[in-house]
Protein backbone atom coordinates (compact mmCIF):
# COMPACT_ATOMS: atom_id res chain seq x y z
CA UNK A 1 0.00 0.00 0.00
CA UNK A 2 1.11 3.40 -0.84
CA UNK A 3 0.15 6.96 0.81
CA UNK A 4 1.15 10.00 -0.95
CA UNK A 5 1.46 13.73 -0.36
CA UNK A 6 -0.37 15.68 -2.58
CA UNK A 7 1.17 19.60 -3.25
CA UNK A 8 4.28 18.40 -3.00
CA UNK A 9 7.12 18.15 -5.27
CA UNK A 10 7.53 14.08 -4.12
CA UNK A 11 5.55 11.61 -3.44
CA UNK A 12 5.95 9.99 0.40
CA UNK A 13 5.21 6.14 0.25
CA UNK A 14 4.35 3.75 3.14
CA UNK A 15 4.00 0.50 2.73
CA UNK A 16 2.69 -1.91 4.79
CA UNK A 17 3.95 -6.10 5.32
CA UNK A 18 0.87 -7.92 6.18
CA UNK A 19 3.20 -11.45 6.82
CA UNK A 20 6.55 -11.66 8.32
CA UNK A 21 5.38 -13.46 11.16
CA UNK A 22 6.54 -14.82 13.95
CA UNK A 23 8.26 -12.51 13.27
CA UNK A 24 11.63 -14.27 16.00
CA UNK A 25 11.42 -16.84 13.08
CA UNK A 26 11.71 -14.25 10.36
CA UNK A 27 14.61 -11.85 10.98
CA UNK A 28 16.49 -12.67 7.67
CA UNK A 29 13.32 -11.70 5.55
CA UNK A 30 12.96 -8.68 7.76
CA UNK A 31 16.22 -7.46 6.80
CA UNK A 32 16.18 -8.32 3.17
CA UNK A 33 12.59 -6.68 3.23
CA UNK A 34 14.33 -3.28 4.68
CA UNK A 35 17.11 -3.29 2.34
CA UNK A 36 14.60 -3.39 -0.47
CA UNK A 37 12.53 -0.91 0.79
CA UNK A 38 15.40 1.14 1.15
CA UNK A 39 17.06 0.19 -2.38
CA UNK A 40 13.42 2.07 -3.41
CA UNK A 41 14.28 5.03 -2.01
CA UNK A 42 10.81 4.42 0.85
CA UNK A 43 10.23 4.24 4.09
CA UNK A 44 10.56 0.54 5.21
CA UNK A 45 7.61 -1.51 5.81
CA UNK A 46 5.22 -1.45 8.52
CA UNK A 47 5.02 -5.22 9.86
CA UNK A 48 1.61 -5.85 11.19
CA UNK A 49 3.36 -9.48 12.28
CA UNK A 50 0.20 -11.92 10.65
CA UNK A 51 1.10 -15.46 9.79
CA UNK A 52 2.60 -15.49 6.41
CA UNK A 53 0.37 -17.55 4.15
CA UNK A 54 -1.94 -18.05 6.67
CA UNK A 55 -4.44 -15.02 6.82
CA UNK A 56 -7.21 -17.29 5.36
CA UNK A 57 -7.19 -19.90 7.88
CA UNK A 58 -10.45 -19.62 9.30
CA UNK A 59 -10.29 -23.02 11.31
CA UNK A 60 -7.32 -22.29 12.79
CA UNK A 61 -8.47 -18.53 13.95
CA UNK A 62 -12.00 -17.27 12.83
CA UNK A 63 -10.94 -14.11 14.45
CA UNK A 64 -7.92 -13.54 12.43
CA UNK A 65 -9.88 -11.50 9.48
CA UNK A 66 -11.70 -9.31 11.32
CA UNK A 67 -8.25 -8.90 13.69
CA UNK A 68 -6.06 -7.58 9.98
CA UNK A 69 -9.07 -5.46 9.32
CA UNK A 70 -9.00 -3.85 12.16
CA UNK A 71 -4.92 -3.29 12.10
CA UNK A 72 -5.23 -2.26 8.60
CA UNK A 73 -7.92 0.41 8.84
CA UNK A 74 -6.05 1.55 12.34
CA UNK A 75 -2.75 2.01 10.19
CA UNK A 76 -4.69 4.05 7.18
CA UNK A 77 -6.47 6.37 9.65
CA UNK A 78 -3.07 7.48 11.08
CA UNK A 79 -1.30 7.34 7.80
CA UNK A 80 -4.31 9.41 6.17
CA UNK A 81 -3.22 8.61 2.58
CA UNK A 82 -4.15 10.38 -0.78
CA UNK A 83 -3.83 7.53 -2.36
CA UNK A 84 -3.84 3.44 -2.16
CA UNK A 85 -2.16 0.98 -3.83
CA UNK A 86 -2.66 -2.96 -3.88
CA UNK A 87 -2.78 -5.90 -5.50
CA UNK A 88 -6.03 -6.75 -7.78
CA UNK A 89 -8.46 -9.39 -6.84
CA UNK A 90 -6.14 -11.79 -8.30
CA UNK A 91 -3.85 -11.69 -6.26
CA UNK A 92 -0.78 -10.66 -8.85
CA UNK A 93 0.32 -13.95 -8.81
CA UNK A 94 -2.37 -16.41 -7.24
CA UNK A 95 -1.32 -15.88 -3.69
CA UNK A 96 -4.14 -16.30 -1.31
CA UNK A 97 -2.59 -13.63 1.19
CA UNK A 98 -2.49 -11.38 -1.55
CA UNK A 99 -6.02 -11.90 -2.41
CA UNK A 100 -7.62 -11.61 1.00
CA UNK A 101 -5.33 -8.33 1.11
CA UNK A 102 -6.96 -6.49 -1.75
CA UNK A 103 -10.02 -7.82 -0.22
CA UNK A 104 -10.43 -5.96 3.10
CA UNK A 105 -8.97 -3.22 1.18
CA UNK A 106 -11.70 -2.70 -1.27
CA UNK A 107 -14.04 -3.44 1.83
CA UNK A 108 -12.61 -0.72 3.82
CA UNK A 109 -12.99 2.05 1.13
CA UNK A 110 -16.51 0.65 0.48
CA UNK A 111 -17.33 0.83 3.86
CA UNK A 112 -15.88 4.87 4.32
CA UNK A 113 -13.75 3.59 7.04
CA UNK A 114 -12.23 6.50 8.26
CA UNK A 115 -8.73 7.54 6.82
CA UNK A 116 -8.80 5.52 4.14
CA UNK A 117 -9.34 7.34 0.69
CA UNK A 118 -11.36 6.14 -2.22
CA UNK A 119 -8.15 6.61 -4.69
CA UNK A 120 -7.84 2.78 -4.69
CA UNK A 121 -5.51 1.41 -7.28
CA UNK A 122 -4.92 -2.16 -7.94
CA UNK A 123 -1.95 -2.95 -9.75
CA UNK A 124 -0.98 -6.60 -11.51
CA UNK A 125 2.26 -8.42 -13.10
CA UNK A 126 2.50 -8.11 -16.97
CA UNK A 127 2.65 -11.64 -18.34
CA UNK A 128 5.65 -11.50 -19.74
CA UNK A 129 6.76 -11.65 -15.79
CA UNK A 130 5.50 -14.74 -15.15
CA UNK A 131 6.56 -16.36 -18.54
CA UNK A 132 10.32 -15.65 -17.77
CA UNK A 133 10.23 -16.10 -13.85
CA UNK A 134 8.72 -19.83 -14.87
CA UNK A 135 9.32 -20.56 -18.68
CA UNK A 136 7.76 -24.04 -18.08
CA UNK A 137 4.36 -23.67 -16.61
CA UNK A 138 3.85 -20.00 -17.89
CA UNK A 139 0.89 -17.40 -17.01
CA UNK A 140 -1.87 -18.88 -14.83
CA UNK A 141 -5.22 -19.24 -16.69
CA UNK A 142 -7.28 -16.32 -15.99
CA UNK A 143 -5.45 -14.35 -14.03
CA UNK A 144 -3.90 -11.45 -15.79
CA UNK A 145 -6.62 -8.72 -16.20
CA UNK A 146 -7.36 -7.26 -19.35
CA UNK A 147 -5.93 -3.71 -20.56
CA UNK A 148 -8.63 -1.86 -21.21
CA UNK A 149 -9.62 -1.66 -17.31
CA UNK A 150 -6.09 0.05 -16.30
CA UNK A 151 -6.63 3.70 -17.06
CA UNK A 152 -4.15 5.10 -14.74
CA UNK A 153 -0.76 5.16 -16.23
CA UNK A 154 2.30 6.77 -14.61
CA UNK A 155 5.83 6.99 -16.06
CA UNK A 156 9.06 6.04 -14.77
CA UNK A 157 12.56 7.15 -15.11
CA UNK A 158 15.26 5.03 -15.97
CA UNK A 159 16.69 5.76 -12.43
CA UNK A 160 13.30 4.51 -10.65
CA UNK A 161 13.62 1.08 -12.71
CA UNK A 162 17.18 1.02 -11.61
CA UNK A 163 16.33 0.92 -8.00
CA UNK A 164 13.09 -1.49 -8.56
CA UNK A 165 15.83 -3.93 -9.99
CA UNK A 166 18.28 -3.28 -7.51
CA UNK A 167 15.28 -3.65 -4.70
CA UNK A 168 14.70 -6.76 -6.63
CA UNK A 169 17.78 -8.44 -5.58
CA UNK A 170 17.18 -7.74 -2.58
CA UNK A 171 15.19 -10.76 -1.94
CA UNK A 172 18.19 -13.30 -2.09
CA UNK A 173 16.32 -15.96 -0.65
CA UNK A 174 13.32 -15.68 -3.48
CA UNK A 175 15.32 -14.48 -6.75
CA UNK A 176 18.11 -16.02 -7.88
CA UNK A 177 20.43 -13.19 -9.84
CA UNK A 178 19.65 -14.97 -12.68
CA UNK A 179 15.76 -14.26 -12.61
CA UNK A 180 16.09 -10.67 -11.57
CA UNK A 181 18.30 -10.09 -14.65
CA UNK A 182 16.04 -12.15 -16.69
CA UNK A 183 12.47 -10.48 -15.14
CA UNK A 184 14.62 -6.68 -15.27
CA UNK A 185 15.04 -7.04 -18.73
CA UNK A 186 11.95 -8.40 -19.71
CA UNK A 187 10.01 -5.84 -17.85
CA UNK A 188 12.28 -3.01 -19.47
CA UNK A 189 10.55 -3.68 -22.74
CA UNK A 190 6.95 -4.78 -21.57
CA UNK A 191 6.26 -2.00 -19.52
CA UNK A 192 7.89 0.78 -21.69
CA UNK A 193 8.71 2.98 -19.58
CA UNK A 194 5.56 3.66 -17.72
CA UNK A 195 3.66 1.82 -14.79
CA UNK A 196 -0.40 0.76 -14.74
CA UNK A 197 -3.36 1.09 -12.44
CA UNK A 198 -6.73 0.20 -12.64
CA UNK A 199 -8.86 2.11 -10.28
CA UNK A 200 -11.42 0.65 -8.10
CA UNK A 201 -13.79 3.12 -9.35
CA UNK A 202 -13.76 4.16 -13.26
CA UNK A 203 -12.32 7.42 -14.33
CA UNK A 204 -11.12 9.01 -17.07
CA UNK A 205 -7.28 7.98 -18.29
CA UNK A 206 -4.95 9.99 -16.27
CA UNK A 207 -1.26 9.79 -15.27
CA UNK A 208 -1.76 10.72 -11.86
CA UNK A 209 -2.63 8.66 -8.97
CA UNK A 210 -3.47 11.73 -6.74
CA UNK A 211 -5.84 13.85 -8.85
Amino acid sequence: MAAGETGRSHINLQVFDIGLAPLRERRTDIVLVSDAFHALGIHPPILLGFPDAQLGSYMEDPMRLFQLTARMQEELQRLHPDAVITWGPDGATGHPDHRLVSSVLTQLVRAGAPGVPERLFYVSLPVEGFRVMNPARGEPPFLIPLAKYFSTRVPFSTADFEASRRSMACHKTQYSDDIVHRVSESMRGALNGELSFAPLFTTASTTDLFR
